[in-house]
């Protein structure tokens, strides 16, 4: 009878924004033989700093391991994931201030596209953010507003 192996591959996006009870499980894990042996993890952080110095495992062998670090969107491929993702068409002010704030990081570029489409939605006006922080805090608040329910969930 032929054997089935599967691998479960873990994607991790913002690494660096990870909460407390989502690290420990994730340390929990990556003490398991099974899933050092069964697993490929990708760990995606917006910091220079190697994954290895943030997790550490007795278990985890070099071999096993590797630190990559992916260049940033430029100026133009930004304005393509805009356009690709968006699906409408926004502004050229609205592209060039997604540049600078992001930095290129298809995360926060994404973050603010979503960012336009909820203060168009709720027809807000001068809201002030830098920071992908600042721009998840305020579409939590205008997810609060329209469904407190979903929102508490988060």
């Amino acid at each position: 009878m032929r054997k089935l192996f599967s691998i479960v591959v873990f994607i991790i996006d913002n690494f660096d924004l990870i909460d407390g009870i989502s690290f420990d499980f994730l340390k929990e894990l990556l003490s398991e033989d099974l899933v050092l042996n069964r697993s490929k993890f990708i760990i995606l952080n917006r910091s220079c700093k190697p994954g290895m110095g943030m997790i550490t495992s007795p278990l985890m062998l070099e071999e096993n391991y590797l630190d990559l670090s992916i260049a940033p969107f430029t100026p133009s491929q930004v304005e393509t994931f805009i356009k690709q993702y968006s699906n409408t068409e926004l502004s050229k002010d609205f592209i060039n201030l997604t540049i600078k704030i992001s930095g290129g990081n298809p995360s926060m570029v994404e973050q603010l596209i979503l960012l336009k489409k909820d203060v168009t939605r709720c027809n807000s006006k001068n809201i002030n953010f830098d920071s992908l922080e600042s721009i998840i805090e305020y579409r939590l608040n205008f997810l609060k507003q329209e469904d407190w329910k979903a929102y508490r969930s988060w």
